[in-house]
């Protein structure tokens, strides 16, 4: 389900694009995002899921936590993170936002129901929650389903696993 989220992410990069995979898990993701970028980071708080990555994937890694990176990068990409964070959800889109110099890839699990998962800050996320990154450039919603092809589509499909937006950063953002 998340390889077929980096590979759609890598549409949004270009080869000579610095690229940043926050909450990177053990880097599988990063290792996919390396083929299309020139320079992809990726960066994690589990310092114990970076030593995995560095051991098995090509790529920078670092330990850090999100609201300690400052970094900036064309294309910062950042899937299934923005839930389990307690600050507000659009303090976390728009620290997101404010490390990327062009693009934005993020995605949420799509109407998951509260207490679904207990490291959820946040739950039921849809389509208006995000509504207030228009100020910040373009942005589109993309729709992901479950099993078998975990397929992503640009128009709504019937029950979507996962939400994903892109937000292409204009003289707004």
């Amino acid at each position: 389900m998340h390889f077929e989220r980096y590979r759609f992410a890598s549409r949004f990069v270009r080869p000579t694009d610095t690229v940043t995979d926050l909450a990177c898990g053990v880097g599988y993701g990063t290792d996919v995002l390396s083929e299309a970028g020139a320079s992809v980071v990726g960066i994690d708080r589990s310092s114990a899921a970076i030593r995995y990555a560095r051991k098995h994937y090509k790529g920078s890694f670092r330990v850090a936590d999100l609201f300690t990176v400052n970094a900036q990068t064309d294309v910062v990409v950042s899937f299934e993170t923005v839930e389990h964070i307690p600050a507000p959800l659009e303090k976390t889109m728009t620290h997101l936002l404010s490390l990327s110099k062009r693009t934005l890839v993020a995605s949420v699990p799509y109407l998951e129901p509260a207490g679904n998962n207990p490291f959820h800050y946040h739950d039921s996320l849809k389509e208006d929650h995000f509504l207030f990154l228009n100020k910040y450039g373009t942005f589109r919603f993309f729709y992901q389903e479950t099993e078998p092809g975990f397929l992503i589509h640009d128009v709504k499909i019937q029950k979507p696993q996962n939400l994903i937006l892109v937000v292409q950063k204009d003289e707004r953002g």
